[in-house]
């Protein structure tokens, strides 16, 4: 498998909000593996519209990142009705160490 450098990660999340609600979003340790400065953004979560959306997390630094980590981790509590719950990702892009953008 082939290895590629990425300096930052993010997303949007879509889901039913009356299966589930979305109450925290944390950084994970991807993008500061080595000790690397970041900044993340846990997003702007909206529960009443089943978003969470502008996720990201970039490296300040002059580094990459090629190992294996988590982005993000995403705490949900369960909703008033059952059902099948689908995560619907969008806009995810971890940018290149070259600046440019990979699109999922």
């Amino acid at each position: 498998m082939e290895c590629t450098l990425i300096t930052g990660a993010q997303f949007d999340l879509l889901f039913e909000n009356s299966l589930a609600t979305v109450p925290t979003v944390t950084e994970g340790n991807l993008m500061n593996q080595n000790c690397a400065s970041t900044f993340f953004s846990s997003g702007t979560i909206n529960n009443a519209e089943g978003t969470v959306t502008n996720v990201y997390d970039s490296i300040l630094a002059e580094t990459t990142v090629s190992s294996q980590g988590s982005f993000a981790t995403m705490d949900m509590t369960a909703g008033s009705t059952t059902g099948y719950l689908n995560l619907n990702l969008t806009n995810i892009i971890f940018p290149h160490f070259t600046r440019v953008r990979l699109q999922i």
